[in-house]
């Protein structure tokens, strides 16, 4: 039977053991704010949101594999006395819960190196918000697992990776399409003279700022202007903010916006169930490690 008690007895040893060692948990914070300053002076502008989301996620996931990797670091004659005060269950648990943790601060800490750095492309402070929660509930659980498993297996960091990465690939992948809903549609910034636009969709948010005859005016988010003939204007409202939808087509050795929709809303139902599926890996990884940790911890 797990008790609050004692997972927050662990909780508080494991801040104690930090404390005393600051050197982990000061590598990580170096190691993120070195990389975003190292794309910083690689890239200076990142002008695509796409490329800021994954260099974004690059960094935070290597960050939380470092800060993870050593979680099961104390001596065999420490956990043999742990395991007569509590559980084999309660101990996983407490890893779990102060890693995840450590990856929200170390998220928070990649935010905003990333805003001082990069600047940022956060359209929908909401929703990334709630990726960046779910994505380190679940990159927590899992390596906290892989960890445990090297750990009795000879601290082996080499099973550390094969155990944690090819789980977290497919989370990364939802993450990363999830996250990147909340961004701005920088990524098409280009109307004309753009072959690798050709037949793609677009979904840009603007604000109608001027209604001429049979014309209206837009203002996207990166501040430029969007021309756009309507044959009916009547129920558009100046200052209002819609959502530009439709496809780049060849036209003239051009490639050029038609069959353009416009709508309230920006639909982000779609990312919204990506992050509650890594959500739901994250409980299902959590459940899963509660079962099977005490089985080999045991051994």
């Amino acid at each position: 039977m797990v008790k609050y008690q004692h997972i927050k007895a662990l909780l508080g040893n494991e801040l104690q053991i930090e404390f005393k060692n600051k050197q982990s948990i000061g590598s990580v914070f170096l190691y993120v704010i070195a990389s975003t300053f190292l794309a910083y002076l690689s890239f200076k502008v990142l002008d695509s949101a796409k490329i800021w989301n994954g260099v974004f996620w690059i960094i935070l996931l290597f960050a939380a594999i470092n800060s993870t990797m050593n979680s099961f670091n104390e001596k065999p004659a420490q956990y043999a006395y742990l395991f007569t005060l509590v559980s084999a269950r309660e101990i996983i648990i407490s890893k779990v819960l102060y890693n995840a943790g450590l990856l929200i601060l170390v998220a928070t800490l990649c935010i905003l190196s990333y805003t001082l750095f990069l600047g940022t492309y956060i359209a929908d402070p909401l929703l990334f918000s709630a990726t960046c929660l779910a994505g380190c509930l679940a990159m927590a659980t899992t390596l906290s697992i892989a960890a445990g498993l090297s750990y009795k297996a000879a601290g082996n960091g080499a099973l550390f990776s094969i155990l944690s990465i090819p789980i977290l690939i497919p989370v990364l992948i939802l993450m990363t399409s999830a996250s990147i809903g909340s961004l701005k549609n920088t990524q098409y910034h280009s109307f004309l003279n753009a072959e690798m636009y050709a037949e793609q969709a677009f979904s840009i948010k603007a604000k109608l700022t001027t209604k001429k005859t049979g014309k209206l005016i837009f203002t996207d988010q990166d501040n430029k202007v969007r021309s756009l003939t309507v044959k009916d204007a009547s129920t558009m409202t100046l200052g209002k903010s819609y959502v530009l939808s439709g496809t780049y087509h060849a036209k003239n050795n051009f490639y050029e916006i038609t069959q353009v929709m416009v709508s309230n809303k920006k639909d982000t139902f779609g990312h919204w169930i990506k992050v509650g599926s890594v959500m739901l890996i994250a409980i299902l990884l959590t459940a899963v490690s509660y079962l099977i940790f005490p089985k080999f911890w045991n051994e």
